[in-house]
């Protein structure tokens, strides 16, 4: 009989045409929250009764680390953004997998800042 030596799994960044990092849709599953520490309401947002919301990308990387946290919007602007980039820096995943390689995952999420 025929035996051949068992097929090695070559990294998927070391692949040619499959891109450095991946949309949420193309993982295996979702991503999943590990740590997701929520923002500090801004006291002057709060004192003058202001709510918005910020609409956020970033990365998740191999370790499940975020990294290159970008702000796509915000309402009303200027008020919340610095404390979603602090508290989405914190935020800690399951890393990303492609048919069961661990890969860098862009997500994308919109943190809401209601008073109750």
């Amino acid at each position: 009989a025929l035996q051949l030596p068992p097929l090695e799994s070559a990294p998927l960044a070391h692949m040619s045409g499959l891109p450095d990092t991946f949309e949420a849709g193309q993982l295996d599953g979702p991503l999943t929250v590990l740590t997701r520490i929520p923002p500090v309401y801004p006291m002057r947002a709060r004192s003058r009764g202001i709510q918005g919301w910020v609409k956020v990308s970033f990365i998740v990387d191999e370790a499940g680390h975020v990294d290159d946290i970008q702000i796509v919007a915000a309402d009303p602007e200027g008020i919340f953004e610095e404390r979603v980039r602090r508290c989405v820096a914190q935020w800690r995943f399951a890393p990303g997998t492609v048919e069961g390689m661990v890969v860098k995952a862009k997500a994308e999420t919109t943190i809401r800042f209601n008073l109750e």
